[in-house]
């Protein structure tokens, strides 16, 4: 009916959504169950670590960030378990296990909270990776032609420098700048 109106009845109008509202809190919820947030609001009190944000979304890139930094995290603890370990030589050598560990706990947490908690971080690697469907990918045979491009322009140039080179060292030979040509 509203929409046969024109704009000189804004009551009406008003009046009919008041209506429509009341007619729709009357009906039964058929079948659709309430929308429950399944982590709480940015002002909310706590935050649940142990819950992933947009756990069906962005899977392929979240995982391969993941196991790019646990490697980095364990050539991390390789790196400094023996320099805690010659610090402490002679005392309490199994500390240093424990430090490492933690440290490489917390760094490991730190990823877990950027790559399946955290909004913002969740969100960037899933448009990341809808983004990268989206590229044009080139074919063998074209980077094949460019790689040549390149390879054979960068021995132009260098037998071109050498060239350059030469001519220099024969010209300031020449003129007694330099005692000897090589």
């Amino acid at each position: 009916m509203a929409k046969n109106r024109d704009d000189k009845h804004p009551v009406a109008d008003a009046e009919e959504s008041d209506v429509m509202d009341q007619a729709d809190a009357r009906k039964p919820s058929q079948g659709r169950a309430p929308a429950v947030p399944s982590r709480p609001a940015p002002g909310g009190k706590g935050l649940n670590l142990f819950s992933m944000y947009k756990p069906n979304q962005g899977k392929r890139i979240r995982l391969w960030s993941g196991v790019g930094a646990g490697l980095l995290i364990v050539g991390g603890w390789i790196w400094m378990y023996p320099k805690i370990q010659v610090s402490l030589a002679g005392q309490k050598e199994w500390l240093a296990a424990v430090i490492s560990l933690l440290v490489s706990a917390v760094v490991a947490s730190v990823v877990w909270y950027f790559v399946g908690v955290s909004r913002k971080g969740v969100d960037f690697l899933i448009a990341t990776e809808s983004e990268m469907k989206k590229v044009t990918w080139s074919s063998r045979k074209e980077v094949w032609g460019a790689t040549k491009v390149v390879i054979g322009m960068v021995v132009l140039m260098a037998a071109g420098l050498f060239i350059v080179d030469v001519a220099f060292t024969y010209f300031f030979t020449k003129i007694g700048v330099l005692k000897t040509p090589f």
